[in-house]
């Protein structure tokens, strides 16, 4: 589902918003559940465009954005306190960070808002692993 750059909009279950774009994929997916596993079942359920969907999203994108962010942040921060961390390592928590930002920008574009907290969040990583690379010196 992560492929479907979805947002997980209940703690606890399988209930996902996954964007309009990813459709065809999204009912791909439904017809080889139904295939493999005739007593599985994926539920597609229409979210309009309204106000209060809009209000559900962008709370439900800032809540798991935010989650994502923290775990990478302490991920980050346990990883630099603990060890020597290799460059490659560090080379690769910068993709990372660069997939979460289109994640979310194309979140702001859908539901037509600015993240803010959420870039300045990413960028203050960015930075952190930046300056870790250049005092690893490698």
């Amino acid at each position: 589902m992560q492929d479907l750059n979805t947002i997980q909009l209940r703690e606890m279950g399988g209930v996902y918003f996954v964007p309009n774009v990813y459709s065809d994929t999204l009912f791909r997916i439904v017809d080889a559940l139904k295939e493999s596993t005739p007593k599985s079942w994926l539920g597609i359920l229409p979210i309009y465009d309204d106000d209060v969907s809009q209000s559900s999203l962008k709370t439900a994108f800032a809540e798991d954005f935010e989650n994502e962010l923290a775990v990478m942040k302490k991920e980050l921060e346990d990883r630099l306190a603990n060890e020597k961390t290799r460059t490659s390592t560090l080379k690769e928590r910068l993709l990372r960070f660069k997939e979460l930002r289109q994640r979310s920008q194309m979140y702001e574009d859908l539901l037509r808002f600015k993240a803010e907290d959420l870039a300045k969040g990413i960028t203050e990583l960015e930075k952190i692993v930046e300056k870790a690379m250049l005092e690893a010196g490698d």
